[in-house]
């Protein structure tokens, strides 16, 4: 954190020396070296990371450690194929001199091979904060194919100041004239006031217009991958109006929204199914070594996050959707 600045410092992404880019979006990190103590891991990932901002100890305030570590099972990164168990330590403070938007540094080092980085402010109010290798975003060249089916969602309002929750099911499902425009159904529970209030919506997502046709040399077969969807309101004031475009091929996606007076800007991500991971948390005062545990799966997720400005609104709506039972075909 800065200290003119309450929000979480996160690493966007990477540019590489061959120009790929990485996208990241975690919190810095710093793999720990022999005989290290996790506070001289930290202090030395945040000098080495921040090279150019920080150039002294002197300017890391605050510097905490969280009592607790957390076991990490999962396959290596740098050795595919490894069953690995990563034990991480949680360490939080406030850097002094850093700017209050976002920014670059440079690796400097023999042997980096990365560039750039691209360093940003995340506001713990809006979503949760990002953590660990496993969030980067993922494409959906099929995204016809991928939304099909039933969806369990959690959704997050901030309006004025204050928080509204709520959880539900959606279902995209073909509609009855034409295959590739999925009608989405949501059911969901707000919770207001200490009252339940349940509460229905309704879209079109029309897939005709999306076409991505996908050759594979080896069994000389085309697949009709449908990429881009129209998405129109399908209930309310707003029936039958398009509301936004959603293509996310490259694993993010924008969109802007009018309505009267108010303007909504949208962002979208996909993130891929993380199979080979088990995190448990051990409490300091335990003394035990490290297994790997139980293997547990998360199935795909998908999220949108909705900015409203108007005369009368001023909200954040993030909603989460997490993929319910077998994909259908």
């Amino acid at each position: 954190r800065s200290s003119q600045n309450p929000h979480v410092l996160i690493e966007k992404k990477q540019v590489l020396t061959d120009g790929r880019v990485r996208h990241r979006g975690s919190v810095l990190a710093e793999k720990m070296q022999a005989g290290e103590s996790p506070k001289q891991a930290a202090i030395r990932g945040i000098v080495e990371e921040l090279e150019g901002y920080v150039s002294h100890m002197s300017q890391i305030k605050q510097l905490s450690l969280n009592p607790d570590t957390k076991v990490e099972a999962r396959t290596s990164i740098s050795y595919p194929g490894l069953a690995s168990s990563y034990i991480l330590h949680e360490a939080s403070c406030v850097i002094e001199g850093l700017p209050e938007t976002d920014f670059t540094t440079t690796e400097n080092h023999i042997g980096a091979n990365v560039k750039r980085i691209f360093w940003g402010w995340h506001d713990e109010r809006q979503k949760p904060l990002p953590s660990g290798k496993d969030n980067h975003k993922v494409g959906i060249v099929n995204l016809h194919g991928y939304l099909k089916g039933d969806w369990a969602f959690t959704r997050t309002t901030i309006h004025n100041d204050q928080t509204f929750r709520m959880s539900g099911t959606a279902s995209f499902t073909p509609s009855s004239d034409n295959y590739y425009k999925l009608i989405y159904d949501e059911i969901g529970t707000m919770h207001v006031n200490g009252q339940s209030v349940n509460t229905t919506r309704s879209y079109l997502y029309d897939f005709r217009n999306g076409h991505h046709r996908h050759h594979h040399d080896d069994h000389h077969h085309h697949h009709d991958h449908r990429s881009m969807a129209v998405v129109s309101f399908l209930d309310g004031p707003s029936k039958d109006l398009h509301f936004h475009n959603l293509n996310l091929t490259t694993g993010m996606w924008e969109a802007l929204h009018v309505c009267g007076d108010d303007l909504y800007f949208g962002t979208f991500g996909c993130y891929p199914p993380k199979a080979q991971t088990t995190t448990t948390t051990i409490p300091t005062t335990q003394q035990q070594q490290p297994g790997l545990g139980n293997v547990n799966g998360r199935p795909p997720q998908w999220e949108s996050t909705w900015h409203v400005k108007g005369p009368k609104k001023d909200q954040v709506i993030r909603t989460v959707y997490t993929a319910v039972g077998p994909r259908p075909n």
